[in-house]
């Protein structure tokens, strides 16, 4: 009984299609409890599936009445644990975003820097790679390279330069955002800096400040 439930249930879910998530939750929910409830019966009581088609054709109001009343109660279960989940959420949330604005602006100030001397130690790696190749045959595509080599390092230093102009020169509208918005980190780049063995901690203090970061735009002679 409880294989032809589940292989019936399986037909009706492959024909639903765009159906929210949290209605099929409460679907699978619901179902999950009645196979569970027939399935006590049937073990303990020799209730079968014929039992439960004959009670529903001579008293059809009471099983209503009961569907109703599992219904209700999955929805109070459910409506409970969706309140605990989000509760949870929140908190975690709130603990994340609210720190100083110190912590994100210097969190930031690492990450730009980190991120640019990564940019840049993989350009010129490119670089030293090709120029110490011996036997050197196919010109052409030795300076396809380092002209992709040569292009990393504009990006690398454009991307610097964007990212530093919300530290050296914040308009009124950066100063009125809210920090976790305004000094926004790439996650992705992120992980990609410490899965190269760079880490936010390694920058000395005196490196992220504004006269450190200014100089590396404008450097002597440049």
């Amino acid at each position: 009984m409880l294989r032809q439930i589940m292989a019936a249930s399986r037909v009706l879910l492959d024909r639903i299609s765009d159906i929210n998530y949290y209605i099929l939750v409460l679907f699978m929910l619901k179902l999950l409890c009645t196979i569970i409830y027939m399935d006590y019966y049937y073990v303990y009581y020799g209730y079968d599936l014929l039992y439960w088609l004959d009670g529903i054709e001579r008293n059809p109001v009471a099983y209503i009445f009961s569907y109703i009343v599992l219904t209700v109660g999955v929805h109070v279960v459910m409506s409970c644990v969706e309140v605990t989940i989000l509760s949870k959420l929140i908190r975690r949330n709130r603990s994340r975003y609210n720190k100083p604005r110190q912590y994100f602006e210097e969190r930031y100030r690492r990450f730009v820097l980190m991120r640019l001397v990564h940019q840049l130690d993989k350009a010129l790696k490119m670089q030293k790679r090709f120029s110490e190749q011996p036997n050197q045959t196919n010109d052409m595509a030795i300076l396809e390279d380092l002209f992709s080599a040569h292009r990393q390092i504009h990006q690398a230093v454009d991307d610097f330069r964007t990212a530093v102009a919300i530290l050296l020169w914040p308009n009124r509208a950066d100063l009125q955002m809210d920090a976790f918005i305004l000094y926004h980190i790439d996650e992705g780049q992120l992980k990609d800096l410490k899965r190269h063995g760079y880490s936010l901690r390694r920058p000395e203090i005196k490196h992220i400040q504004n006269e450190y970061l200014r100089s590396l735009l404008n450097p002597l002679g440049y």
